[in-house]
């Protein structure tokens, strides 16, 4: 569904693509009145759209649980980074930016939602794909650099490392797509999607890859016979990561790397896994200074022997600077929706598989990144999983 009579849908989704691109490609020093512009586009229509819609129903503003927990966290990173600054800068700008655009994206989830079907983000979803890769395609043909050290992504928002994430949450949507409408727009882009974040060499990327998969064979017909098939698939891929040089030079060497230091195979040395372990066990020491309301922001990397600014692990992160108070605050929720998509029959079972992939993707990539200090695309799979969960008996998901 791509509008109504209003149109009201279509600007949903176009608001939704517009913060993604944004904040994908765009998030950056010289291109930032790009950036900028793109989220006034995706902030003005929503909000016009909301409040068009609470004067028609006549009803005053309704708090939902995501923006009770969305404006109790970002007041915790305000305060603590405005009053309780351990190390280095704090960039108020982007978290005040980050909250309102995650406001915003809500709006736009649930709009689009309460107005159609979950597959009605196929195309926005899809889209952003595309943009993205032609982004990429243009700064190649500029002659801006685009690979670095063989990964692509060089030139977007962050670093290779949150290109690859966002392209492994965009896979996950559009396998989600894919199995509940089976497009071919979908399948293109979902193809575009995996081949895009296994050529940024994110790691983190294949954990939304695997639950892609969880995804396939949970929403089969026939689950035992499509988990044979995916397998088959899977080792084809890995086999394809390791042999095709552009593959092993982005993903297959830094996984063989990985490995190699986790079970000692191979010989093989990786000191991006050996300081990410490093750090969560440093960090699980730092955290008994001040247990319970944390040492402010950026204490563990004030604390930190590993010289980074950052501990690479969100759990760590959050209790190392907001405590077990700010720990509760960030996760409670998340870990009680995830509870409602295993276990809850008033949701339709595919969206219940959609949420719970989602939020086990996002939680277990959670050990090797930082995410609530990131822009609005990490926090999409958070977002969509309480708009699934908030209203159970809500004939919302049709």
């Amino acid at each position: 569904m791509l509008s109504d009579s209003n149109g009201s849908p279509f600007l949903y989704q176009l608001s939704i693509a517009c913060l993604l691109i944004a904040n994908i490609c765009f998030y950056t020093l010289s291109t930032v009145l790009v950036y900028l512009t793109l989220c006034a586009a995706g902030l003005v229509a929503p909000v016009l759209l909301w409040v068009r819609e609470q004067r028609r129903a006549r009803q005053g503003f309704r708090i939902t649980g995501a923006f009770v927990w969305l404006s109790v966290i970002y007041v915790l990173f305000v305060t603590y980074g405005v009053c309780f600054l351990r190390h280095g800068d704090f960039n108020l700008d982007m978290i005040v930016l980050a909250f309102v655009s995650n406001a915003i994206l809500l709006i736009d989830l649930r709009g689009v939602l309460k107005a159609g079907s979950l597959s009605s983000l196929a195309t926005p979803i899809a889209g952003v794909v595309f943009v993205c890769i032609g982004y990429v395609v243009v700064l190649g043909a500029l002659g801006v650099q685009v690979f670095d050290k063989g990964r692509l992504g060089a030139g977007l928002s962050g670093n290779v490392n949150s290109v690859g994430v966002a392209m492994g949450i965009m896979s996950l949507l559009l396998t989600y797509f894919f199995m509940s409408e089976r497009t071919r727009l979908t399948f293109f882009a979902l193809v575009c999607a995996v081949l895009f974040g296994l050529l940024t060499g994110s790691k983190k990327a294949f954990i939304f890859f695997v639950f892609s998969a969880i995804i396939i064979v949970l929403m089969s017909r026939r689950p035992i016979s499509m988990a044979i098939r995916v397998s088959v698939v899977g080792v084809i891929l890995c086999v394809a990561v390791l042999a095709f040089p552009p593959l092993y030079n982005a993903m297959g060497h830094r996984i063989v790397e990985m490995l190699s230091q986790l079970f000692g195979i191979g010989g093989q040395y990786s000191f991006s896994t050996e300081s990410r372990l490093g750090m969560i066990e440093e960090g699980f020491r730092i955290y008994w200074d001040f247990p319970f309301f944390g040492g402010g922001e950026k204490y563990f990397a004030a604390k930190s022997e590993w010289g980074y600014d950052y501990s690479h692990c969100n759990y760590i992160e959050v209790l190392c600077n907001f405590g077990l108070f700010g720990f509760l605050c960030f996760y409670l929720p998340l870990f009680r929706n995830f509870i409602i998509a295993l276990s809850n029959p008033g949701i339709k079972r595919a969206h219940r598989v959609l949420c719970a992939c989602l939020l086990g993707a996002s939680l277990v990539s959670q050990w090797t990144m930082v995410v609530y200090s990131e822009t609005c695309v990490m926090f999409l799979p958070l977002l969509i999983s309480f708009v699934l969960t908030e209203k159970v008996k809500r004939n919302w998901f049709c």
